[in-house]
């Protein structure tokens, strides 16, 4: 077949030029390794010429306090000295020259060495991809000519240039490969057949920034002008939602890994979070970031808090920052007294899924208004379709996180990493301010992962978890408590 034909002679122009680059590499080491060695030899002699002249200068040195006798003897030796040093240290350059030549020839031929072996690997994996379509056709076509091309040209072809169209054979040959294997995979996967119960399908908000807002639109998605704050784009029911992959909230992606979690807050651990811990600036700057980027709406559902016919200056914007924590104990054993309290990331949320997360202090707020069993109906619903499970399934999933937090309970203190929050771009330019009293009366000292400065003066530099907590493991002894304790 014709396309099987111009892909293997395209591998074999690459092959025959690699291999040919290869042995005049391979020349040029044997060269430079040749005149290296003589560079060597000839700084090695000139070195010992030097270091005879050295001896002589200070054989004679005692001559120089003596009148005319001293300057006519060590006046010549001394020259001859300088000489020698100045033609050893260019001897030594030019050898140190050689010498890095040869180290990059060897480079050079290793990096072919490893092209070769990318190329064939990408020729076998082509031969089972049967007839390619045409514009793979059209660019093993073009990467051949180029790589014929070279063969016509001087003995002085640059080497760069066969390595360079050999690199970008092999690459795309292997994006091919890749691209056959994910549609073929893609083709084999089932959509998702169960309705979406607490979310509302007719209109898919996108939690995108304004920056791209107009790639969404130009692939297909419809503008609302009226939407108010944040994304005011969204897909409308009944259109396909595979080119908004990457856009769409979470709970309509159709491949979205491992199941949502919802750990509940670890046992002593409540209120050490971000917006009570540091002043308004440093929060503000955190969260207002992170709804900027997410469009002001929800990650999970793409929906916005209700706005309040009053408004006003207390009134609680259209989505909340959710921080997401995980909970460490050295040696998996609370009974040590010790844990690492990690964030792990911050999500932009919508009232309702925010409630998935803290369901705990959603119900209580429900039993207040006597729309407890309502509440926790919902609740459980809006978690089915956050995780994609139910019944059984679901339950099992809640009762990992429970029993995560009763493992934490035999933990007194917690380091709070924030290693996640330095990282983040935004934080760049920033000096967190950490309140030193604080409502949980956390202490600085046990804040890793971040440098800040306290309110009251003091600076902490960035430390580590593990560090903190083996100090604290020093400092207290090892605590015995029991399971049941409150």
């Amino acid at each position: 077949m014709t396309g099987p034909t111009e892909i293997d002679v395209a591998f074999d122009r690459a092959a025959a030029m690699l291999r040919t680059a290869t042995a005049r590499i391979g020349s040029d080491e044997r060269e430079i390794r040749a005149r290296a060695r003589g560079l060597v030899a000839e700084y090695n002699a000139l070195a010992d010429l030097r270091r005879a002249s050295a001896r002589k200068v200070a054989r004679f040195r005692f001559l120089r306090p003596v009148p005319l006798v001293g300057d006519a003897v060590l006046a010549p030796l001394e020259f001859d000295l300088g000489e020698a040093a100045r033609s050893a240290a260019a001897a030594r350059a030019k050898a140190q020259r050689q010498l890095r030549r040869l180290e990059e020839a060897a480079c050079i031929r290793r990096g072919l060495a490893e092209i070769m072996r990318r190329t064939e690997e990408a020729r076998s994996a082509c031969r089972h991809l049967g007839t390619p379509p045409p514009f793979v056709l059209r660019a093993f076509g073009s990467l051949g000519m180029r790589i014929a091309s070279l063969s016509r040209r001087s003995e002085t072809r640059g080497v760069d240039d066969v390595r360079k169209a050999a690199t970008d054979l092999a690459a795309f040959s292997e994006w091919w490969c890749e691209a056959s294997r994910r549609i073929a995979r893609e083709s084999s996967e089932t959509p998702r057949a169960r309705p979406l119960s607490t979310l509302n399908p007719e209109r898919i908000w996108l939690p995108i920034p304004w920056s791209r807002r107009s790639e969404a639109v130009a692939l297909g998605a419809v503008a609302d002008l009226s939407a108010g704050r944040g994304s005011d784009v969204f897909v409308p029911a009944g259109r396909d939602l595979a080119p908004f992959e990457r856009m769409l909230p979470l709970a309509y992606r159709s491949r979205r890994g491992a199941p949502f979690e919802f750990p509940p807050i670890a046992a002593r651990a409540a209120g050490q979070n971000l917006w009570s811990l540091f002043d308004a600036a440093t929060w503000n700057q955190i969260r207002k970031t992170n709804y900027a980027r997410s469009g002001c709406r929800c990650m999970i559902c793409g929906e916005q808090r209700p706005r309040s016919a009053g408004g006003g200056a207390g009134s609680r914007g259209p989505v909340d920052a959710h921080e997401v924590w995980s909970w460490t104990m050295p040696d998996d054993d609370p009974s040590r007294g010790v844990g690492i309290q990690r964030l792990e990331r911050i999500m932009v949320l919508c009232p309702t899924c925010h409630a998935c997360f803290h369901a705990g202090h959603a119900l209580t707020a429900a039993r207040r208004d006597a729309r407890h069993e309502e509440a926790a109906a919902f609740i459980r619903a809006r978690q089915s379709d956050i995780t994609g499970l139910e019944g059984a399934a679901l339950d099992a999933h809640l009762g990992r996180s429970a029993d995560a937090w009763n493992r934490t309970r035999g933990v007194e203190r917690w380091v709070l990493d924030l290693s996640h929050l330095a990282a983040q771009d935004y934080m760049a330019d920033v000096d967190p301010v950490f309140l030193a009293e604080n409502p949980a009366g956390f202490a600085p000292e046990h804040v890793a992962g971040l440098s800040f400065v306290a309110d009251d003066g003091r600076r902490f530099p960035v430390r580590d978890a593990p560090t903190i907590q083996a100090a604290l493991l020093d400092d207290a002894p090892r605590l015995r408590l029991a399971w049941s304790r409150a």
